[in-house]
C-alpha cells in the first residue's frame, strides 16, 4: 500500500512539472521578427528610465497593466496577443519581460513571440500573466471563462481563480470544452490595421484604423516638435557656447594686447635707463674735457704752446667729434624705437575698439536673436496649450462617449455571462456526474485487478505447496531408509513451520499498522486542509488590505507627483529669472572690464606720449 501510494505521488509531481514546463515553452515560441526601433516607437507613450543598470520603459499612465487591452486569436503559432486600442502592445506585448515593482515596468528584448505569458487554466476558466525576468508569472493573472477567451475585453469578464494548473490551452483542450477554435490571419505591425479572421474583417477596423492613424500622426507631432525644440536649444546653447568663446578670446587677446603693451613699456624703460648712464657717459668726457682741458689752455696761453704737441690736440678733438657723433646716433635710435613703439600702441588700440565694437554689435544681435526665439517659443507655447486643451476636449468626449458604450456592453455582457455561467453550472454538474461514474469504474476496475493479482499469488502459493509437500514425501520415503536424516528434516520442517507462522503473524501486524497509520494521515490531511483554507482566507483578507493600502499609496503618490511638478516648475522659473539677472550683471561687469581697460590703455599712451627731458649739450 505504501508502495502504490509513493508511485501515485511520484506520477502526480512528474505530470504536474511537465505541465508547467509545456506552459513555458509554449508561451516562448519564437520566429524570426524585423528588428525594431524600441526607443523611438515608444518614446511618444510613456517615458525611458535607468534602472539597475538597464533602460526601462514606463507606460505613461501609472495604472496600465499589460495583456488586458487587446484579445486572443488562433494563429499560425498558436494563442497570439493582438490588440487594436492599445498603441503599444504591437511591441510590449511580443518582445521583451514585464516586471510589477510600483508599477509595470517593461525590459526590453529582441526575440518575438505569440505572448511573452504564462497560462493556469481549471474546468471552467482559464487566465494569463505576464512572464517576468526570470521566465515565471507571479502576479498580474487574468482569468476569464473558457469561452470567452478570445472574446474582446467588454464581453470577456472576469473570474476568481485561486489556483490552476499550469498549462497552455491547446485547440484540443478548447474545443472539449465547447469553444469554436477558428485560425486567424494576423496582420503584424502597428496597431490600426483590420485583422483578418477565418477570411473575414472585422467590422470594427475602418474606425479603429482612422483613429489609430490619426493617434500616430498626432505622435509624430509631437514627436517631430520635441525634436525641433532639442535642436533649438541644442542651437541656443551652441550660440551661448560660442558667444562665451568669444568673449573669452576678446579677453584673451587685450589681455595679450596689454602684457604686450607693458613688455613695450618696460623695454622701453630699460632702453631709456641704458641710454641714460651711455649719454652721461658720452657727455662727460667733453664736460670735462673742456675742465681738463681748460688748464692746458690757460698753460698754453701761458706759455705760447711751447710745450703742447700738435697731435695730443688734433687727437682730443677727434674724440670729441667721435663721442658726438655716437650720442646723435643713439638719440636717433631712441626716435625711431618711441615712433616704432607708437604706431604700436596705436595698431593695439586701434584693434580693440575694433574688438569692442564687434563685441557691441554681436551682443545686441544675441539679444535680438534671443528675443525673437523668446517671442518664438512663447508663441508655440501658446498654439501648443491650445492644440492641447482642444485635445483633452476631444478626450473627454470620446471618453464620455467610450464610458456609454463600454456601460452597454457590460449590461450585454453581464447578461451573456450570467446565461454562461448557468449553462457552465449545468455543464461543470454533467461533467462531475460523468467524472464520479468514471472514478467508480475506475477503482472497481483497480480492485478487481488487485483481486486477480491475489488470485494468482495465492495459485502460487498453492503450487509451491504442492511442490514441498511432494519434495517431503520423497524426503520421507528416502528417511524411512535413514531415519537419522528424516529426524532432522522433520525439525527442519517443524522450524519452517513455526517460521512461517511467524511470518504471517508479523504480516497480519504489519497491514494493521498501515491501516492505522492511513487513517491517521487521512486525518491530518483534513486537519491541513481545514488549516490550508483558514490560511487562504487569512491571505485574501491581507490580500484585499494590501490592495486598498496601494490605491490609498498610489494616490498620495499621484498628489506628491503633482505638488513635485509644480514645485519643479516654480524652481525652474526662478532658475530662469536668476540665470538673466546673473547674464545681465556679467555683461555689466565686462563693460565695466573694458571701460577700465580702455582707460588704462589711454593712461598708458599719455605716459608714453610724455616729453623726455634733454640731455646735457657738450660745450665746445
Amino acid at each position: 500500500m505504501k508502495k502504490l501510494l509513493i508511485a501515485t505521488a511520484a506520477l502526480v509531481v512528474l505530470s504536474s512539472m511537465g505541465c508547467a514546463r509545456r506552459a513555458r515553452v509554449a508561451t516562448t515560441t519564437r520566429v524570426t521578427a524585423p528588428r525594431v526601433d524600441f526607443y523611438a516607437e515608444l518614446a511618444p507613450y510613456g517615458a525611458w528610465e535607468l534602472r539597475a543598470g538597464l533602460r526601462v520603459f514606463l507606460p505613461a499612465d501609472p495604472a496600465y497593466q499589460p495583456y488586458v487591452e487587446g484579445e486572443w486569436v488562433w494563429s499560425e503559432h498558436g494563442m497570439e496577443w493582438v490588440s487594436e486600442t492599445d498603441p503599444i502592445a504591437w511591441i510590449v506585448a511580443h518582445y521583451g519581460r514585464w516586471e510589477l515593482q510600483e508599477r509595470w515596468v517593461w525590459i526590453p528584448g529582441d526575440e518575438w513571440a505569440p505572448a511573452w505569458v504564462d497560462w493556469r487554466e481549471t474546468d471552467e476558466t482559464i487566465g494569463w500573466a505576464p512572464l517576468g525576468p526570470s521566465g515565471y508569472a507571479t502576479e498580474g493573472w487574468i482569468d476569464c471563462p473558457v469561452g470567452a477567451v478570445f472574446e474582446p475585453p467588454a464581453r470577456r469578464g472576469r473570474a476568481r481563480v485561486r489556483r490552476g494548473r499550469r498549462a497552455r490551452p491547446t485547440a484540443r483542450w478548447l474545443a472539449g470544452r465547447g469553444v469554436r477554435v477558428r485560425p486567424a490571419r494576423v496582420r503584424r505591425g502597428r496597431p490600426g490595421r483590420p485583422v483578418a479572421e477565418g477570411g473575414r474583417v472585422r467590422g470594427r477596423g475602418r474606425a479603429t484604423a482612422r483613429d489609430a492613424a490619426r493617434r500616430e500622426a498626432e505622435a509624430r507631432r509631437e514627436v517631430e516638435r520635441r525634436r525641433r525644440a532639442e535642436v533649438d536649444a541644442r542651437r541656443r546653447a551652441a550660440g551661448e557656447a560660442r558667444a562665451r568663446r568669444e568673449r573669452a578670446r576678446a579677453r584673451r587677446e587685450a589681455e595679450a594686447q596689454r602684457r604686450a603693451a607693458a613688455s613695450a613699456t618696460e623695454a622701453d624703460r630699460q632702453a631709456r635707463a641704458r641710454a641714460e648712464p651711455s649719454r652721461s657717459s658720452g657727455a662727460s668726457p667733453p664736460s670735462s674735457s673742456p675742465r681738463t682741458s681748460e688748464q692746458p689752455r690757460i698753460a698754453l696761453r701761458a706759455n705760447d704752446f711751447a710745450s703742447f704737441p700738435q697731435e695730443q690736440l688734433e687727437r682730443e678733438a677727434r674724440d670729441r667729434l667721435r663721442a658726438e657723433a655716437e650720442r646723435r646716433e643713439r638719440e636717433a635710435e631712441a626716435r625711431r624705437a618711441a615712433a616704432a613703439q607708437a604706431r604700436t600702441d596705436s595698431q593695439a588700440l586701434r584693434r580693440q575698439r575694433e574688438l569692442a565694437d564687434r563685441a557691441r554689435a554681436e551682443d545686441a544681435r544675441r539679444r535680438a536673436e534671443s528675443e525673437r526665439r523668446a517671442q518664438e517659443a512663447s508663441r508655440r507655447e501658446s498654439e501648443r496649450q491650445a492644440r492641447e486643451a482642444e485635445a483633452r476636449r476631444r478626450a473627454a468626449a470620446e471618453a464620455q462617449a467610450r464610458a456609454e458604450r463600454d456601460r452597454q456592453q457590460r449590461e450585454a455582457a453581464e447578461a451573456q455571462a450570467r446565461e454562461a455561467q448557468e449553462r457552465m453550472r449545468r455543464e461543470a454538474e454533467e461533467r462531475r456526474r460523468a467524472e464520479a461514474r468514471r472514478r467508480a469504474a475506475a477503482e472497481a476496475q483497480a480492485r478487481a485487478e488487485r483481486d486477480r493479482q491475489q488470485r494468482e499469488a495465492a495459485e502460487a502459493q498453492a503450487r509451491e505447496a504442492q511442490e514441498r509437500m511432494r519434495r517431503e514425501a520423497e524426503e520421507r520415503r528416502r528417511a524411512e531408509e535413514r531415519r537419522r536424516a528424516a529426524a532432522e528434516a522433520q525439525a527442519r520442517a517443524e522450524r519452517d513451520r513455526q517460521q512461517r507462522e511467524a511470518a504471517q503473524r508479523a504480516e497480519q501486524e504489519a497491514r494493521e499498522r498501515q491501516r492505522r497509520e492511513a487513517e491517521e494521515r487521512r486525518r491530518a490531511a483534513a486537519e491541513r486542509a481545514r488549516a490550508e483554507q483558514e490560511r487562504r482566507a487569512a491571505q485574501r483578507a491581507e490580500q484585499e488590505a494590501r490592495a486598498r493600502q496601494r490605491r490609498e499609496a498610489e494616490e498620495r503618490r499621484r498628489a506628491a507627483a503633482e505638488g513635485a511638478r509644480a514645485e519643479q516648475e516654480r524652481r525652474a522659473a526662478q532658475r530662469a529669472e536668476r540665470e538673466a539677472r546673473e547674464r545681465q550683471r556679467r555683461e555689466a561687469q565686462e563693460r565695466r572690464e573694458a571701460e577700465e581697460r580702455r582707460r588704462a590703455a589711454g593712461d598708458a599712451r599719455r605716459r608714453q606720449r610724455a616729453p623726455v627731458a634733454p640731455g646735457l649739450r657738450v660745450r665746445r
